[in-house]
Parts: C-alpha cells; structure tokens; sequence
C-alpha cells in the first residue's frame, strides 16, 4: 500500500468516526432530588439518627435508569445515565429527605462525622425501585433502626410505595422516585420511637 493510498484511507476513516459521533444524540443525564418535609416535634431525649447502608438490587444498581418490562424484562436506555452512583443518590436523597423531617439537631447528615455516644441507625434495604412500563415507580423496602453501639434493633418495617410519573419520560421517572423516596422518609420519620427503647425490644 503507498503512502498516499494509506494516508486517504485514515482520512476517510477519521471521517466517517467524526460523522457518526456527531449525528449520535448527547447523553442525557438525570438526578434525584430531596423533598423537604415538615419537620415533628422535638423529643424527649431523642438520639441522633443518621442513616447507614442503602442495598439496592443488583440489576437496578446500574448506570443507566432501569424501566421493568413485565416480570422478568428490563428497558434500559442507552441515551440516558444517572448522574452519579444509583446507590449513593438514593442514599443521599433518602438521607436529606429523613433529615428534615427530624427535630432539629437530631438528624445527622450524610458526611458529618457521627456522635460518639447512642444513637440510631437507619438500614435500608431495597427489594425494588424502578418504573413499569406505564411509568408508575414501584419503591418497595424493608427498612430498620439499630441502636448503637449495641446493635440492638429497636423497629423493623416494610414499606411499599407507589408513584406515576407524570409521563413516560425520564425526568419525570426520576421526579416520582424521588418523591417516592420522601414518602419512605414520612414513615420512617413518624415510626421512629421516642428516645430510647427498653432492652430487649423489638417492634
């Protein structure tokens, strides 16, 4: 092959990559955002409560949003990526939400460093979150409070909580999985016991 002949080769090459990332549709990126709620009342002794690990499923933990497809199908967009780490906007989210729903002060926030006396620990695990494919978002949990530094859990809940999206577009699929997130917020905020719980408890 001469060298002019390769020379026109790459060119075309290069140009032919050029035109097909430019006709490609930009990436679209979507967030979750916390929902402020009225904060309760302050408590008699109420222990600091922060939130601790978020487990999500495996298939939804991914970068791009999931949309379920009948029991065992899966619509995942190419054009379209979370902004960061599923896990750690639900974890932040959840955790913002939950916190402004405390009494003031009692709340400790994602990246403050934790008291060193009792406190609660709030764990999450999710067993679904993800629209359908008529875009209502399906949040279902179990979720518990720890006492620490015992271990003890003082309440074990489920949760299930459904929200349609306003259309089938994924800023709206994200704005009702966001909301959905306050509404676990709700719960767990007005399920929490009021100080500390007897030994041995379990509700």
């Amino acid at each position: 092959m001469t060298g002019t002949l390769h020379r026109t080769l790459l060119a075309m090459c290069v140009a032919a990559t050029a035109a097909a990332c430019a006709s490609s549709p930009p990436t679209r990126f979507v967030t979750l955002d916390a929902a402020p709620g009225p904060p309760r009342a302050a408590r008699a002794s109420g222990l600091p409560v922060a939130l601790g690990k978020v487990t999500l499923p495996p298939e939804l933990d991914r970068a791009h949003p999931v949309r379920r497809e009948g029991h065992s199908s899966l619509d995942i967009p190419m054009g379209v990526r979370w902004a960061a780490p599923l896990d750690e906007l639900v974890h932040r989210t959840l955790a913002l939400d939950l916190a402004s729903r405390l009494p003031k002060g009692e709340a400790v926030l994602p990246g403050q460093a934790e008291p060193s006396g009792p406190m609660r620990l709030v764990v999450v695990t999710f067993r679904t979150f993800s629209a359908d494919s008529a875009g209502t978002v399906t949040l279902d949990a179990h979720w518990s409070s720890v006492e620490q530094p015992s271990g003890r859990i003082e309440i074990s809940r489920d949760a299930t909580v459904t929200v349609p999206a306003h259309s089938m577009s994924w800023d709206d699929v994200a704005g009702a999985m966001s909301e959905a997130l306050a509404r676990l917020a709700d719960r767990i905020a007005s399920s929490l016991p009021e100080g500390q719980a007897p030994a041995g408890s379990y509700r």
